[in-house]
């Protein structure tokens, strides 16, 4: 009930709201964590599940950040939201 919440209310302030979670899930049903065939991690240490996703943060908004680059956040949140749904 609190993540539906949360996402509501979240999506609701927001041009684009990404969830990230390395857990099957978000709601209270858990599906366990998800298997990554390339990277070994430990899923019950909490720094290494924020370790891949802030390196995932990092790699998705590297256009933003670059100097050279002319995109917008405006341009960013459009590219991410190819779909046309506010909550990825």
């Amino acid at each position: 009930m609190n993540t539906a919440l949360g996402i509501v209310r979240l999506s609701s302030q927001s041009s684009l709201f990404c969830p990230l979670s390395l857990n099957g899930r978000l709601g209270l049903k858990q599906d366990g964590p998800v298997s990554l065939p390339y990277l070994q991690y430990k899923p019950s240490l909490d720094y290494h599940t924020s370790a891949i996703l802030a390196t995932a943060l990092d790699t998705l908004t590297i256009p933003y950040r670059l100097q050279m680059s002319d995109i917008t956040m405006s341009n960013l949140t459009e590219t991410l939201n190819f779909s046309g749904r506010k909550v990825r």
